[in-house]
Formats: C-alpha cells, structure tokens, sequence
C-alpha cells in the first residue's frame, strides 16, 4: 500500500504572493495585476475567502481566491480572483480561461 503525502494547505497569504500563472513569488511592494472570473450560471463555489487550485490544462494549475460575499470583487459580479505578477502572464492566464469558456467568463483588470 502506497501513503499519499498530505498537501500543505495554500492559504490567502500564500496566494496573495505568488503568480497564478507562472508561480514566481511577488516581492512585497512590486505592482500586482489581477484577473476577475466569472462562473457561468448555475456553478457554485462555497469556499468563501479561501484558495481553491484548478486545473486549467492537463499541465497547468493555477491558485485561484473566492471572493467573500461583501467584497469589492464579489460586488463587481467576479466568483474567482486570479493574482498574476504581470500583464505577460495575466493575458497567458486569460488566453487559457477562454479555453475554457464553457465554465468560466473573464476579464483582464489591474
């Protein structure tokens, strides 16, 4: 019988920090960019102010936050917030979202 390692928890503070595109650290300080998804009617996700990773292509993960009910980007109409270190991997990011169009609606904001 093979152990399953267990996975260290991702929290807000780690998300906040790292690129979810390329997964480079942001140093503290540096310009932050973001990207807002929407689900399509009818998918919900209840892991409210907590990190959830989603696999967007059989090699690609990426870190995505849900927004709390009363938050600026929850009023905005955005589910999910993508927190990206550049414009280069924001437009990656959203390249791969439209992909996915059939779950996800997004935009680019900064």
């Amino acid at each position: 019988m093979t152990r399953r390692r267990r996975r260290k928890q991702v929290t807000l503070e780690d998300a906040l920090g790292v690129c979810a595109w390329c997964g480079k650290q942001i140093p503290e300080g540096s310009e932050v960019f973001s990207i807002g998804a929407r689900f399509r009617p009818g998918v919900e996700v209840e892991h409210e102010r907590n990190v959830i990773e989603l696999a967007l292509t059989p090699t690609r993960k990426a870190l995505a936050i849900v927004p709390t009910e009363d938050s600026e980007a929850r009023r905005a109409g955005y589910d999910l917030l993508f927190v990206l270190c550049s414009e280069e991997c924001g437009t990656s990011l959203r390249r791969v979202l439209q992909g996915q169009i059939d779950i996800f609606e997004s935009r680019l904001g900064a």
